[in-house]
């Protein structure tokens, strides 16, 4: 049963429901010069909306297949821009622990030379102390011992009288 025959059927019987106490005219479902157009008419009405509806149909399955085939191209572009993220990721990452690395180096070495100059310090300091104490016992080696000697006598006007 198509389309066309079945609407027909529903007007019939919804005319023959609304108008049951008057009898339907064949006029009234456009068999003739009526108010309704002729079936015919109605029918390339309905063909030709059909096929309206068909070419717009088809023009936004067209729309669709390009809507699908640019976001093919967007999933892919996508896709790469990951890649790429991954691999600038990777790159920072190893960027910065290069970094701490040299700079856990650099404090480590700043630490050590500190250590070595401490070092140095105290070992010129001993050295100077050895250097100064063996001085001081060769010039005690060195000089003469003073011989003992009295106090020089005095004045005798200087002297105190004697009782």
């Amino acid at each position: 049963m198509s389309k066309v025959s079945r609407i027909d059927a529903y007007r019939k019987s919804a005319q023959v429901e609304r108008y049951s106490d008057v009898a339907p005219k064949p006029l009234q479902f456009g068999d003739g010069d009526g108010t309704l157009p002729p079936m015919g008419e109605v029918d390339a009405k309905i063909a030709a909306a059909e096929a309206r509806t068909d070419t717009k149909i088809t023009k936004i399955e067209g729309k669709l297949d390009l809507i699908l085939q640019r976001l093919g191209t967007i999933e892919e572009k996508s896709a790469d821009a990951r890649g790429e993220a991954r691999a600038t990721r990777r790159y920072v990452v190893g960027t910065g622990l290069s970094l701490g690395a040299l700079l856990i180096a650099i404090v480590t070495l700043a630490i050590n030379g500190f250590n070595i100059g401490s070092k140095v310090d105290d070992i010129a300091r001993y050295e100077a102390q050895q250097v100064v104490s063996e001085l001081t016992n060769r010039q005690a080696i060195e000089a003469p011992t003073p011989a003992l000697a009295l106090p020089a006598p005095a004045d005798n006007a200087a002297a105190p009288a004697k009782r």
